[in-house]
């Protein structure tokens, strides 16, 4: 009897499987009955709804999410119930939860933004760049001008407290583009008061007392690498990478020919930086055929006529241009051939001399600019009688209308009235982009 009993075993295990499948069934299938599905994924999209409404986008998100799986279950489970209405349903709460994922991405993404600031040095070049894993890189710092507009002088102080404010307590790449004083014045004082990783330099040979200054407090700096700066270098500062495309070896004889050209890029932005690089040095750099394209231009040599060429301007098509001179300088920069040529092509452009300060933070998709103001910067009133009239700059051509946020800066020996804008621009004067 026992033995029977064992040899049945088996078959009884089998039978009572069997029987027991269609109840496991029947009591998943009532547990996963549509109408219970959807009613769960239409109550945690409503809660979603409700803690966005609410702020608390990383809890509404996790709603979202899991409204898609109990719809995506519904569609899997139960093909032919309403199809259409589960369809409807997944691409609705699909499309909220991938916007909201992206705006909370895109806020992280602004939380530690890489900030370059082209600092109003006046006539020269000065330019702080803060990255977003906490490194500093500055790229010259010129003299600057002074607040009388009409004589040089040391502008040291300003940019050293403005690297202060700006938090930066040590500088881990600076570039000194060539050898003018309106492009390294400033670096010397630099050098002195900050720690200082790397500097590079074109090293040509240039006697200059500023010159002299600078070579003397890069070489006496404390664990500071000086360098050539050379095409093919790249320096990286975490998702930052900075390339240098010129000089080569082989120097060109002008200075300003010799000036460092670096390019930064984060991700999908790029900024370029040409010091005073003119038309000889544009040429050596397109002929290597290194990517240029950029996002802002660091308008090659003040604006001047002699940087920026056509096919060099083309390489880079930039969307935003910044031009560093100062107000009323001798040189007449920027020059009218070039900002015709920016303003042509629809680029955003920016003079320190207008505006002072230009600061362009970016998360490595998109951009944004912010203008804190001239470094000797004032307001100057408009007599009753000028009101409503448009204010042109005699020293750079450019006109404001009353709506224009500049319109009050510029000096009054430094103005010309034009009852409107076609009168402005029948006297060739160009509309300012802001």
């Amino acid at each position: 009897m026992k033995t029977r009993f064992i040899k049945r075993f088996p078959l009884t295990i089998l039978v009572l499987a069997a029987l027991a499948i269609p109840l496991f069934l029947f009591a998943e299938s009532d547990r996963t009955h549509p109408t219970e599905l959807y009613q769960s994924a239409y109550r945690l999209r409503r809660q979603g709804a409700t803690l966005f409404h609410r702020g608390e986008h990383e809890e509404a998100l996790e709603k979202y999410r899991e409204s898609e799986k109990y719809a995506e279950l519904l569609a899997e489970r139960h093909p032919y119930w309403n199809p259409e209405a589960s369809r409807l349903f997944i691409e609705e709460v699909r499309a909220l939860r991938r916007g909201l994922q992206e705006s909370i991405e895109e806020k992280r993404s602004w939380e530690n933004p890489l900030v370059a600031h082209f600092i109003d040095v006046g006539q020269g070049d000065g330019a702080l760049i803060q990255t977003p894993d906490g490194s500093n890189i500055v790229i010259d710092a010129g003299w600057g001008t002074s607040p009388a507009w009409s004589r040089r002088a040391p502008n040291w102080p300003f940019v050293l407290n403005y690297l202060r404010e700006a938090g930066v307590e040590k500088i881990d790449l600076m570039i000194a583009t060539h050898p003018h004083a309106d492009h390294i014045g400033g670096l010397v004082k630099l050098l002195e008061e900050f720690p200082v990783d790397v500097v590079l330099d074109p090293g040509m040979d240039h006697t200059s007392h500023s010159y002299e200054l600078f070579l003397n407090a890069a070489k006496n700096s404390p664990n500071t690498k000086y360098m050539l700066g050379r095409v093919g270098q790249t320096f990286e500062y975490g998702d930052v990478e900075v390339q240098i495309l010129h000089p080569s070896e082989r120097l060109l004889p002008k200075a300003n020919d010799v000036s460092i050209v670096a390019r930064l890029v984060y991700d999908q932005v790029a900024f370029l930086f040409t010091g005073d690089a003119e038309t000889d040095a544009e040429r050596e750099i397109l002929v290597r055929g290194r990517p240029l394209r950029a996002n802002v231009l660091k308008v090659g040599h003040h604006g001047s006529r002699t940087s920026t060429t056509p096919s060099f301007f083309r390489a880079v098509r930039p969307e935003i241009a910044v031009i560093s001179c100062g107000f009323r300088n001798t040189y007449g920069h920027p020059h009218r051939e070039t900002m015709l040529r920016l303003q042509t092509a629809n680029v955003d452009t920016y003079v320190t001399a207008e505006v002072g300060t230009v600061v362009i933070a970016s998360n490595g998709r998109t951009f944004d600019v912010s203008l804190p103001g001239r470094a000797y910067s004032s307001t100057y009133s408009v007599a009753p009688e000028y009101e409503g009239k448009v204010i042109g700059c005699r020293t750079y051509r450019i006109f404001y209308p009353p709506d224009s946020i500049h319109y009050r800066s510029i000096p009054h020996e430094g103005r010309v009235y034009f009852e409107n804008e076609a009168e402005a621009l029948a006297a060739e004067f160009i509309k300012s982009s802001h």
